[in-house]
């Protein structure tokens, strides 16, 4: 970066260094922000012990379900992707909202037979789906204004009723794609599956 920044002029003496380090590391506070609320909220689900408690909770919950029961087992995954699309229309970044959720629900579904990375494959699929229709989305104004090039009284409204249907269908789509991948056991990734017993 240095011998870049010097040799395309951008650098002129070393004093020009600090304030480009300075302006690309503007670009990452609201993550680092993000995460301190998260880093706090962890903190005190680890000294309070409530999240284990919700999550045992919820696993008792789940053993109740009988063990093998694929039927059960989707309907876990389903209502798991439409309560993360229904959080992401309340809170923005996905980052800090796995933060958040995996405490809880890894353990919970891990209980009913799914791994880790079907987890958070699930997890994507809602976080993604309704992205584009929440108001907390970070590039909204970015959007807004684009639309505003080429319709003047482009506002978040259009938007929204724009990307509504699509978000929808996004949904509904990936939600019927990850019950038919599961049902047939086929790998998420290299040697990762949905479920345990698909190993």
């Amino acid at each position: 970066g240095l011998v870049y920044g010097f040799k395309s002029g951008k650098f002129a003496k070393p004093a020009d260094i600090v304030p480009a380090m300075v302006k690309a590391m503007a670009d990452m506070a609201p993550i680092i922000v993000i995460m301190y609320f998260v880093a706090q909220f962890l903190n005190y689900f680890n000294d309070s012990h409530i999240g284990i408690l919700i999550a045992s909770m919820g696993a008792k919950l789940v053993e109740m379900i009988p063990q093998g029961n694929m039927f059960m087992t989707i309907v876990l995954m389903v209502a798991f992707i439409f309560l993360t699309a229904f959080v992401n229309l309340f809170m923005g970044g996905a980052s800090s909202k796995w933060g958040l959720l995996a405490p809880i629900f890894v353990p919970i579904l891990m209980v009913a037979g799914f791994t880790p990375a079907g987890v958070q494959l699930i997890y994507r699929i809602g976080d993604s789906a309704t992205n584009v229709i929440s108001p907390l989305m970070s590039y909204l104004g970015v959007i807004v204004v684009f639309g505003q090039k080429y319709k003047k009284d482009f506002g978040i409204g259009n938007l929204m009723g724009m990307m509504l249907p699509l978000s929808i269908g996004f949904l509904i789509t990936w939600t019927l794609f990850a019950v038919v991948w599961c049902l047939a056991g086929a790998p998420i990734g290299p040697g990762e599956f949905f479920l345990m017993n698909q190993y």
